[in-house]
Formats: structure tokens, sequence, C-alpha cells
């Protein structure tokens, strides 16, 4: 049986209606999935009801899945290394004070980013769920980096293309003031290197790659870092390569981190509870080698 996949983005986001994400798939129904990823970068599914056990079995029939780094000396926020839990509430399921750590750490995904872009490999897709969603607001908004490549004028694409950023966590949350961060944290997520233009290993297309972990660019001054990633992040999300994204519960996300930006919308935190879980499939290869950027594609052919 065939997909049925229905584009819900001018570029991208498409919904997938015809499979139950709970039961196994079949080897033909993953290679679709993976195909409309490709052509998409972010899909839909609906399953009401979905258990952080059927999120992780889906998740892994499209590769190993990524665990969570911990915090050291910092609560896990589930019981499972794999799913991360992106929600307001405490373990008992309380609203959590407005001063709480976990609300203060989790503000640096109102940002725009890529998930793991701090870490030496980045990963691969992420698969997002809703459990409970509150009346107003709370949002995911999408960035199409392969469109916002292809409008890029030749000039400036050719000035970007072999550029190395410099990423860290730490950095993304010193964004908005927050940093908490003690040795031993600072020594798990040290500053990685990554390429600013990547080429999709399944598609060959080429597509922009930043976000709000990227704190500067090797070789030049931190003035003309700063200026050219808050440029190429602003016009990278303008309207028209931006998807927003209203949950209803029951609705899994999964997007391509590789060429894709999100980022949270803010929600009435102090009245209204918002549970998301997120699982992620662990990434394939470092972006840059030895300082140079590598091209994924001919790696990829070549494998």
């Amino acid at each position: 049986m065939s997909l049925s996949v229905s584009r819900l983005g001018k570029t991208f986001f498409a919904e997938v209606e015809n499979v139950d994400i709970r039961q196994p798939l079949a080897p033909a129904a993953i290679d679709g999935i993976n195909d409309a990823l490709a052509e998409h970068a972010i899909l839909l599914f609906r399953a009401p009801g979905l258990t952080d056990e059927e999120q992780m079995a889906f998740t892994e029939q499209f590769g190993p899945l990524e665990a969570i780094q911990l915090r050291v000396g910092r609560q896990r926020n589930t019981s499972n290394e794999f799913v991360a839990d992106m929600s307001n509430v405490d373990p008992d399921g309380a609203i959590l004070p407005a001063d709480s750590e976990k609300l203060a750490f989790q503000k640096g995904n109102e940002f725009w980013h890529t998930d793991s872009s701090f870490k030496p490999v980045p990963s691969g897709p992420s698969f997002l769920s809703a459990r409970v969603v509150p009346s107003d607001g709370g949002n995911t908004e999408f960035a199409d980096l392969r469109e916002a490549w292809d409008a890029l004028p030749a000039e400036r694409q050719e000035m970007i293309e072999g550029l190395v950023a410099e990423h860290s966590l730490e950095y993304s949350r010193a964004r908005y003031g927050y940093k908490d961060f003690n040795t031993d944290e600072k020594q798990i997520f040290p500053p990685v290197y990554q390429a600013m233009v990547r080429t999709h290993a399944v598609t060959g297309r080429k597509n922009l790659y930043l976000g709000s972990h990227a704190g500067s660019i090797v070789g030049m001054s931190e003035a003309e870092s700063q200026a050219l990633l808050k440029e190429l992040i602003d016009y990278a999300t303008q309207p028209q390569f931006v998807y927003s994204h209203s949950w209803t519960v029951g609705d899994l996300v999964m997007w391509d981190n590789r060429c894709t930006l999100h980022r949270a919308r803010p929600y009435p935190k102090q009245t209204e509870k918002r549970i998301l879980r997120r699982t992620t499939v662990a990434g394939a290869r470092p972006t840059v080698v030895n300082g140079v950027p590598i091209d994924e594609w001919k790696i990829e052919q070549a494998a």
C-alpha cells in the first residue's frame, strides 16, 4: 500500500495519513516515509494515545536512538535516557514555578535552532509528540533551509559555501542570560565545528546549516560573525520559508534536522500545561573533518 502524503506548507511539511505508527512497519512503508521525509523535510502523523515505548519503537525503525546527554547534577526529565520531556510540569504533573531551573533552561527552545548541532556528530531526524496542549499558543515553527539556500543570490552562496561555524550549547543559552553551567557540564558540551552549508546525503540538495547554537565563524571577527549569522537566520526564517504547526493531542511530527530550523512559541506556562515528548535518531557523520566541510552526498553515494 502506498502512503497518502499531503503537503501542508508552501515548500515543505506534509501529513502522512494511512500508516499506524504504533505498529511495526513493513520495509516498504519505512522506505516510503524516508522518501517523503527527503522530499518534504517534515512529516505529520496522527497517533492519539501514543506511549513513550511506542514512540521509541517507531523512531528506532529509522536508525539508532540518540541518548540524552544528562546535565551533570540535574534531574533527568523522564525515566528513559532516550525520551526528552519538553514540558512545563514536574514529575508529579504539577505546573512548574516561573523561576524553575527547567523552564529557564528550556527558554532556549524558543530560539531558532536545529537539534544537537552542538555535538560533534549532529543528530538525524527528531520525533516530537503532543500529549497535552494549551488552549492558546505553544505552536512550533519550522523553517526550510533548502528553499532559503536556493533563494540566496549566487554571489552570497559563493561567499558562504565552505565556511565553518563554532556551535555551543553554552553559547545558545547565554543568548538569553542563562549561565548556570558548572565545570563538568562545560567539559561535556565543548564547542564543536559545523559546516554552514550542507549537501543533503539523500537528495544532494544544498542548504544552509545554522541556528542559535552557532556563536562564531572561523576566520571572522566576533562582530563579523554575529552580523553574518544574524543576517542568515533572519533571511532563512522569512514567512515564505516558515510553517507554523498548531498542535493537537496525538500529533507526532518527524523532522529532518539536517535541513530545517525550528523554535517553540510562547504560551501561558503558569496557567496551562504543555507536555510534548521527543525522541531522536543519532546522526551518521560529522559535517566537518580536519576543519573542512565534507560533501555528505558524495560520501553516501560512495558507501
